[in-house]
């Protein structure tokens, strides 16, 4: 994934450690300090299908954390 990156054909969005892992880091351009992008996260599921435990539980942890 970063080869082609590197040769300048295309773009992605990498990991630091990514970066500075591969042979050739200096071929990699860095952007920064662009506008933050903002959305909404929706959670979604059947109502008539009840949620599982392991559900329940990481919805209570994304609650208590966003």
């Amino acid at each position: 994934m970063v080869v082609p990156v590197a040769a300048g054909l295309g773009f992605s969005v990498l990991p630091r450690f990514a970066r500075q892992a591969f042979a050739r880091p200096e071929a990699i351009r860095v952007v920064e300090d662009l506008p933050r992008v903002m959305d909404s996260l929706w959670l979604l599921h059947r109502a008539e299908w009840p949620l599982t435990a392991r559900a329940t539980h990481a919805i209570e942890w994304l609650k208590n954390r966003l």
